[in-house]
């Protein structure tokens, strides 16, 4: 395929849509985080939330979060316009519906003035949250063989948050109802209920802060999200 450009210069000038070039600060952030969810899940099947080494590795986790964000929004808000083959023949690229993939600069013409690109898309947000909704149900699957009640009330409880992480409200739904111990299940839920709000899914969250058993943890639930 080929894109006209300005005949001053051999460069190809992209729209703002995409988020292009690679960016060996965010992958360093990304593994980060990485790093500190995992941490963090070892430590929910060890600890309660109240427990400071629990809380402790919140922190860095919660903080890792954001400095991934803010890197994000840092390379939203200085964006590249202009890509050549002195810095790399390939771009990794991200479109606004969130499907990626990778584009090759392949060459210059004088007459017409252009450049010859092309390019693959190697996934999208809809393949990867499909392929997350089949991992949380193969996790749920698996946690509801536990024959450990206890054991299998910590696994449940893991299944929803991570659910609730990724938006996946009928799997949050099918775990926490399967959760005996009301402890773990009020836990799960109101940390599951935080979770929805943070992706913006209120009224669902709303649903599950509902059906908390105790009313202090109830409250406490419907009390952040009407804020």
């Amino acid at each position: 395929m080929q894109a006209s450009s300005p005949r001053t210069s051999r460069e190809k000038t992209f729209p703002d849509d995409p988020q292009v070039g690679p960016d060996p600060e965010l992958n360093k952030l990304l593994t980060e985080l990485n790093l500190a969810e995992q941490r963090l899940l070892e430590l929910q099947m060890l600890y309660t939330p109240k427990n400071p080494v629990y809380q402790s590795a919140k922190i860095v986790a919660d903080e890792s979060r954001k400095r991934v964000a803010a890197r994000v929004n840092a390379r939203r808000a200085s964006l590249v316009h202009l890509l050549t083959r002195d810095q790399s023949e390939l771009w990794f690229f991200q479109t606004r519906d969130g499907s990626q993939g990778v584009l090759q600069i392949v060459d210059f013409t004088e007459e017409p003035d252009a450049v010859k690109i092309r390019y693959k898309l190697v996934g999208s947000a809809l393949n990867d949250s499909a392929e997350k909704r089949e991992e949380l149900s193969a996790r749920l699957e698996a946690a509801e063989m536990i024959s450990n009640q206890s054991e299998k009330d910590k696994a449940l409880s893991v299944v929803a948050t991570d659910a609730a992480r990724a938006g996946e409200i009928d799997t949050v739904s099918a775990a926490i109802e399967q959760i005996s111990a009301s402890s773990y299940r009020d836990q799960a839920s109101l940390d599951s209920v935080r979770l929805l709000a943070k992706r913006g899914l209120r009224k669902e969250a709303i649903q599950i802060a509902q059906r908390i058993s105790s009313n202090m943890t109830r409250d406490l639930a419907l009390a952040e999200l009407a804020q």
